[in-house]
């Protein structure tokens, strides 16, 4: 479903092999597996590009969600891995305590 996002975003198989680091007959064969499984046809095929059918319409309406909720915990997982938030516990003796961390 990732890549399928990518094809119907960009409406192009080479432009969504090239954001997801694959080759497009990968894709291709991704897509046209994908149309086999759930039996029917996502994409209309043309020299331009691809738009989606009303089916693929429907479907991507499905997968964008999804996407948007795998991006915010992409990122969300990717701040918590940083420094930009979290809690730090400290541990110290009552003479450093008091010499270096009370004011």
């Amino acid at each position: 479903y990732k890549i399928f996002y990518y094809v119907a975003k960009y409406h192009n198989f080479t432009k969504a092999a090239q954001t997801l680091n694959n080759s497009q007959p990968n894709i291709t064969r991704a897509m046209n597996c994908l149309e086999q499984q759930l039996n029917t046809t996502l994409f209309i095929r043309t020299n331009r590009g691809v738009q989606l059918t009303p089916e693929g319409e429907r479907l991507y309406t499905h997968v964008l969600s999804a996407m948007e909720q795998f991006q915010a915990a992409e990122e969300e997982l990717a701040d918590s891995s940083g420094l930009s938030h979290g809690s730090v516990a400290i541990g110290a003796s009552e003479t450093a305590l008091n010499i270096f961390l009370l004011d």
